[in-house]
């Protein structure tokens, strides 16, 4: 049988390491664990969904379309009973948290319903969408709120400045149209902007430093561009800077 696993490797950093940063630098409490459970299982549900309503194909739809559709049904239920019972027992800044995740995850439903979610615009979105589920979690395990979103804001410009490059280079390889200038400056403008806030109190110093393994990942990616063949290397070499801007955020946190 098909595999209904996500197909988008990069989305299981892009969730899952700030996730991972946010059960790590408090006491986990149920409702973060609530919360951590519901943004995972509803991640889960993307494949099956794209199955389900034809987006692989009308072929793959015919063969594994019911199987899918009782799949993301089910997911649905249970990421979202997670869902509710988390917000039944969180605190006013973990409400406010989920807020943001489920209105960015709404984007990201739309970005996929019109067929986007593969552009810049909606690379840049998906980021924002996986990584803002560490803000109800943070905020649930007892995190201060500016905390918590100070920790999603340096996910954020982390994995914005990998958006860039990576998004270049595949567009480069499929048009044959150079787009050097695209891969460097949005991620020296991701790095300007998270430091420029660091500078005028905005992002705590720490954090933006503690991204910077995924700073110079996106970095070197843009200035030595990988082969389509060498993708798969390239983005084990982000998963690799993800896994210690982890660890360095943890650090700085606590």
């Amino acid at each position: 049988m098909r595999s209904l696993a996500p197909r988008e490797h990069g989305a299981y950093g892009q969730l899952g390491f700030p996730l991972l940063t946010a059960l790590c630098v408090a006491a986990p409490r149920p409702a973060g664990l609530l919360f951590a459970a519901s943004a995972i299982i509803l991640f889960l549900a993307h494949e099956p969904a794209l199955v389900a309503f034809g987006r692989r194909g009308q072929r793959v739809r015919e063969e594994e379309g019911g199987r899918a559709l009782r799949i993301f049904l089910a997911l649905i239920a249970a990421g979202t009973a997670a869902g509710v019972a988390a917000l039944w027992i969180s605190p006013g800044p973990a409400l406010l948290g989920a807020a943001i995740a489920a209105a960015l995850a709404a984007l990201l439903v739309a970005a996929v319903a019109f067929g986007i979610e593969k552009t810049l615009a909606g690379e840049l979105i998906a980021a924002a969408a996986m990584s803002s589920a560490a803000l109800p979690v943070a905020a649930a395990d007892g995190l201060h709120w500016s905390q918590a979103l100070s920790i999603w804001g340096a996910w954020l410009f982390g994995f914005a400045a990998a958006v860039f490059p990576v998004r270049a280079v595949i567009v480069e390889h499929r048009t044959r149209a150079p787009a050097a200038g695209v891969r460097l400056t949005g991620t020296l403008l991701a790095i300007g902007l998270a430091a420029a806030l660091a500078a005028v109190g905005g992002l705590p110093a720490r954090l933006v430093l503690a991204a910077a393994p995924l700073f110079a990942a996106s970095i070197w990616i843009a200035l030595r561009p990988p082969s389509m063949k060498a993708m798969t290397r390239a983005g084990w070499t982000l998963m690799g800077a993800g896994a210690l801007t982890t660890i360095l955020m943890v650090a700085a946190v606590r």
